[in-house]
């Protein structure tokens, strides 16, 4: 068995995911983690699906804490005063963080010795765990055959009147 530290934890670097991807190696150790996320409904359905169960299975606890905050993370990786050992972060703050060598790389066999996750999540720094886009979308029957087809179109309330959302 590997034995692994909080230092190693702390290579995880994001998501809850990573704490179903470490399976055994972590096992029988009393140690806890620290995992910062944005709290709410999905700290809740994060602890059920991830957290609850990792710690059955490795006895390692989880403590869940939020916000997430990037000037937090900043002040923790100056001081040398770490609080988490996982953080969430969106696109933005990941690529500052890594720009300013407030991350260490993730030890993708810890993580996912198996590698069961799409290389795609495999980051230098982190896991991707969701992605997201934005699109202009409209009724068809509003606008007489014409459709908004640029974000010019969407701001035009002359051409295409109605409220908008984003």
């Amino acid at each position: 068995m590997t034995a692994v530290t909080r230092r190693d934890m702390g290579r995880l670097a994001l998501g809850g995911a990573a704490l179903a991807a470490l399976g055994t190696s972590a096992r029988a150790q009393a140690v806890t983690i620290t995992v910062n996320g944005s709290g709410g409904s999905l700290a809740k359905s994060l602890e059920r699906i991830y957290e609850k169960p990792f710690t059955a299975e490795t006895g390692v606890g989880v403590r869940a804490t939020a916000p997430v905050s990037l000037a937090k993370l900043k002040a923790m990786v100056e001081t040398g005063n770490m609080e988490w050992d996982l953080t969430e972060m969106g696109g933005a703050d990941m690529i500052e963080a890594v720009k300013n060598n407030w991350l260490t790389e993730v030890d993708w066999s810890i993580v996912d010795p198996d590698n069961k996750l799409p290389p795609i999540a495999r980051q230098k720094y982190g896991m991707v765990t969701s992605t997201f886009s934005t699109v202009i979308a409209y009724r068809t029957d509003k606008f007489g055959g014409k459709a908004p087809k640029s974000w010019a179109d969407f701001w035009d309330v002359k051409t295409f009147p109605g409220p908008r959302a984003l």
